[in-house]
């Protein structure tokens, strides 16, 4: 049975260190000991460990075990696409694996500064919150220091997701992690979009 919330990090070697401080700020402030989740590539894994210790503040799953979960998905397809991309698929595909209904997100070079629980992620029936908003205070950042491609490359991004589910009304934002995701919802984009088209998410990203 799936575990109703968890926090995810998408590591490899030369991030670890990150991961250690992130780590560092969970035993501070989790203090619900929400369960904490790390992948990397499979030859990563006793660096990791060597660096972290084998305590029971985290769980290690390989990438390679994400990105099997997907039966469309080549085989060892991460291998074949940049970097930066591969992370962005895997991170999207750890819900595949069942071990929860809605994760967190979190980059590694991300810290908790204060103590959290699971109801600042999740609402009282259970389903995550959505964190959206209009981008205004990155906008003018930007126009304040000459920077206008930065409005006009996002609206652009914005208009095209909206376009591409037919949405109308004003541009939301979600970025910057970290993300409070729905397996629920990769699920939905999975069956009801990508399935159709005979494509992956390695296709669309």
């Amino acid at each position: 049975m799936a575990l109703d919330f968890v926090l995810y990090c998408k590591s490899y070697r030369r991030d670890l260190l990150r991961v250690k401080r992130l780590l560092e700020s969970l035993r501070l402030h989790n203090i619900e000991s929400i369960p904490f989740y790390i992948s990397t590539p499979q030859a990563d894994k006793a660096v990791l460990f060597e660096l972290l210790g084998e305590g029971s503040d985290f769980h290690w799953v390989s990438d390679e075990s994400i990105v099997q979960s997907n039966p469309r998905a080549p085989q060892d397809i991460q291998k074949t696409r940049p970097g930066g991309i591969g992370q962005q698929v895997i991170k999207s595909e750890f819900w595949r694996l069942g071990i929860a209904d809605n994760y967190l997100c979190i980059d590694s070079d991300s810290v908790f500064i204060r103590d959290f629980v699971k109801a600042d992620f999740l609402a009282p029936d259970g389903s995550p919150y959505t964190v959206l908003h209009q981008n205004k205070e990155l906008f003018q950042l930007a126009t304040n220091r000459g920077f206008l491609r930065v409005e006009r490359d996002l609206r652009k991004e914005a208009e095209t997701v909206k376009a591409l589910f037919s949405r109308v009304g004003p541009n939301y934002y979600c970025a910057p992690a970290p993300f409070i995701w729905s397996a629920k919802v990769w699920e939905s984009l999975d069956t009801q979009y990508l399935q159709p088209k005979g494509m992956t998410l390695w296709d669309l990203v």
